[in-house]
This record gives C-alpha cells, structure tokens and sequence, in this order.
C-alpha cells in the first residue's frame, strides 16, 4: 500500500506544486510522470485520484479534450463512491 501512496505524492510534486510555483515542467518530468500513470492506472484503472492526475498531465500538455474526458472519469467514479456509502450508512442505520 505504501508504493501507491508514495506514486501519489511524486505525481502530486511533479505536476501539481511545480507548475504552480515555477510555471513550467520540463518534458523529462512529463514523459516520468506519464510512465508512472500508465503503470499505475494498469494496476488501479478505476482509481479517481490516478484518472485526476492523468487530466491534470493532458492539461499540461495542453490537449484540454482528453484532460475533460479523465476529468469526467475521476468525477462519475467519486460520485458512484459516494452513492455506495450513502447506501451503505443509510442501510446500517435501518438496522439499528
């Protein structure tokens, strides 16, 4: 568990902190940060935070279409988690 949080983090710095901060990523930390999704999201393809990353990549490399389409993916996939638990609590509570 500790090597996904860890892919997170390093997606996080590279393509979230650093373009906020200096405004440029340079094509070596794309091309790595790109590895690190494709590896990851073939492991966890419906995970929202991979999917967020990978929307947030294709927006830095300016292709807006496909960064709405992972957009769109992460954003049905949260809201499908939240109607799970709102199930799940609200079928619990019944219980009671």
């Amino acid at each position: 568990m500790r090597a996904p949080l860890a892919v997170l983090s390093v997606l996080w710095y590279h393509v979230i902190m650093k373009p906020f901060f200096t405004n440029s990523l340079s094509e070596e930390e794309l091309k790595e940060s790109s590895d690190l999704i494709d590896r990851y999201q073939t492991r966890y393809p419906h995970s929202s935070l991979f999917l967020f990353f990978k929307g947030r990549l294709w927006r830095l490399k300016k292709n807006l279409d496909a960064a709405l389409q992972e957009y769109e993916k992460a954003r049905v996939i949260i809201v499908c988690l939240y109607f799970m638990a709102d199930r799940l609590v609200s079928h619990r509570s019944i219980r009671l």
